[in-house]
């Protein structure tokens, strides 16, 4: 009988409204083209706080906070399950073990308010509590670790089978209407990677960004707009920095702004005025700023089932003397002879090297998140990074 174990990106759990993953492509090694392309495709379908105005060419001061209802969402707006990240393990009884995992999801398009996975169970030998998980504010298309832990317990006289764990979303999204063409859906930092020939800009996947660090802001914005702003909010709504995203003349769908990560915790505003007569804004949940950057960075993007992929996990800023916890995250069927490390700091950027063995099947065209944390001793969250990789 086997246990509950790496529940990863290709198992069976199905959210029954859960959406398509969102598939963005970083730094991996391959073209720095395909891969933006690949993120550029995602197709935003959300209003944020957008209704008439009297002018099409209103300034920054007149693309004013305007109130809308918030709405039930989609089944399109539901994350995906990507990863159950087993915590521990232990025997009730003779027959029941019990085993505790932490999920991480990958956000839709949509920005959610508020959401809640319920949990569920088809067998009677195999339990799940708690049923209803807070999943708290997602941004579109990012990659979360919930703050929840899921107890599963089983009868091990019986095979566990993940198909009979079930899970339906219920969820809120801000500032939604109906009735307005223009639309703003995410936010991301890009930078640049690729390997030589191939160089290109592509999304930093975090929630805890290096500070100090240049990036360029990318907004997406949709519906005919004829100016877009943005600007960085400090906790208490001080703006830390402002300007205007440029449109993309190669991409319409996205606007750009250079920008250096401030130190201190900020949140995202972006401000929209359309061709139509129609203003939409939209903010970001907090991002929480580090002197640490982690980075997973594969040799190559794209792989053949069964066959070995180099990487790096590369650990910049953390001081000298400083003890971190390093956990790789591998997708369903990967494997690694070394997955844990305790990291004590030299000042200097680290790198720990691993030989990963893909899946030996699968499904072929699709993605597959590889991700790693970064830890102290403490109880609070984990830096957190990821890189898709690209099964052909």
């Amino acid at each position: 009988m086997s246990q509950p174990g790496n529940l990863g990106i290709a198992s069976a759990l199905s959210v029954a409204t859960a959406a398509t993953l969102c598939a963005v492509l970083v730094a991996c090694g391959g073209a720095g083209s395909a891969a933006t392309s690949q993120a550029d495709a995602q197709a935003p379908n959300m209003t944020r706080r957008a209704s008439s105005t009297t002018t099409s060419t209103a300034t920054a001061n007149e693309i004013s906070n305007i109130p809308v209802a918030d709405v039930a969402a989609a089944p399109g707006d539901a994350p995906q399950i990507v990863r159950w990240e087993q915590m521990s393990s232990s025997r009730v009884d003779r027959f029941t073990f019990e085993y505790r995992y932490r999920l991480h999801v990958r956000s839709a398009a949509s920005h959610l308010k508020s959401g809640t996975l319920a949990l569920s169970s088809a067998a009677a030998e195999t339990t799940v509590s708690p049923g209803a998980l807070s999943t708290g504010p997602l941004d579109g298309g990012r990659l979360y670790r919930l703050n929840d832990v899921v107890v599963i317990r089983q009868d091990r006289r019986v095979a566990f089978d993940l198909r009979n764990i079930h899970a339906d979303f219920i969820g809120t999204v801000a500032g939604k209407s109906a009735n307005a063409n223009l639309q703003i859906s995410r936010v991301d930092f890009l930078v640049p990677g690729g390997r030589p020939g191939h160089e290109g800009l592509f999304p930093l996947n975090t929630s805890q960004p290096q500070g100090g660090r240049a990036v360029t802001l990318r907004g997406y914005v949709f519906g005919g707009e004829s100016r877009a702003i943005y600007r960085l909010l400090a906790n208490d709504d001080k703006v830390l920095t402002q300007g205007t995203l440029q449109p993309n003349a190669n991409n319409m769908s996205f606007r750009t702004a250079a920008i250096t990560i401030p130190y201190e915790p900020f949140r995202i505003e972006i401000r929209a005025s359309g061709t139509d007569g129609s203003a939409a804004e939209w903010v970001s949940s907090p991002y929480a700023p580090t002197a640490e950057r982690l980075a997973v960075v594969p040799e190559k993007g794209a792989f053949e089932f069964g066959s070995p992929i180099r990487c790096e996990v590369v650990i910049e800023g953390l001081r000298a003397g400083a003890v971190r916890t390093v956990n790789l995250l591998l997708p369903a069927g990967f494997s690694a002879a070394k997955s844990a490390w305790t990291v004590v700091g030299t000042g200097v950027t680290q790198r720990l090297t691993v030989d990963l063995t893909t899946s030996k099947d699968g499904t072929s065209l699709r993605f597959y998140d590889l991700g790693a944390t970064l830890q102290s001793t403490g109880t609070e969250e984990p830096l957190q990074a990821s890189v898709t990789l690209f099964a052909r």
